[in-house]
């Protein structure tokens, strides 16, 4: 701006996606693809500062920053999920999809004033932080099948075959349902940080300086 003044500001954009990328393993047992998702993350940053030269002995620096980081992840397949022991799984993964894990809002403000008298100097510093939180999580939403022991298969293999047979007793089907709720967990932590800071140095001596910090 002018000798007295200097403005600056850094702004950061940044867009990641990743197929296939919750269960990030190179290989896969007895699974498919079906239960994995993409990760995608976006990120936004700007920070801003300005530094004034009051007077000859006072200079206040003051930074400002707006920033944001949104991370989710989606689901390759619909619920629900199935999984049949020693063979296979397949279907919506229990912790998919994640719309918001987390999505994060921050404003920070901070101000920091230093004047000299003589040797000495006295600095009077302010921070103010805001962070709003949002954490989406749909936990087993789509429901969870899963078939064990000895006739893990043949059960299967009945239910996907909608085939009957005496043990299908009042229109129950044979799969063991461990889970079948939706539970969406949704939580907004709302966050407040505010600091205040003290710094006072003096020199008595060339050889020998003293520092009190009150925060």
């Amino acid at each position: 701006m002018n000798t007295r003044n200097r403005v600056s500001a850094n702004f950061n954009w940044d867009n990641y996606q990743t197929p296939n990328g919750y269960s990030s393993g190179s290989s896969l047992n007895n699974s498919s693809l079906s239960t994995n998702g993409a990760i995608v993350v976006h990120t936004r940053f700007l920070v801003a500062n300005w530094s004034s030269t009051i007077s000859n002995s006072i200079v206040n620096n003051l930074r400002f920053q707006w920033a944001r980081d949104l991370e989710t992840a989606g689901a390759n397949s619909g619920g629900p999920s199935i999984s049949v022991t020693n063979l296979i799984s397949y279907g919506m993964p229990n912790a998919l999809p994640r719309p918001a894990f987390p999505d994060e809002h921050r404003l920070q403000l901070s101000d920091t004033l230093s004047q000299t008298f003589g040797n000495h100097q006295l600095k009077y510093g302010v921070d103010l932080n805001f962070i709003h939180e949002l954490l989406i999580n749909l936990y087993e939403g789509g429901g969870l099948y899963s078939y064990s022991g000895a006739s893990a298969f043949s059960n299967w293999a009945l239910d996907v075959y909608g085939i009957a047979d005496s043990t299908l007793v009042g229109g129950v089907r044979r799969q063991a349902v461990t889970g079948r709720a939706l539970r969406r967990l949704q939580t907004r932590l709302l966050t407040l940080a505010r600091t205040t800071s003290t710094t006072m140095t003096w020199r008595s001596l060339p050889k020998i300086a003293g520092r009190f910090v009150r925060t």
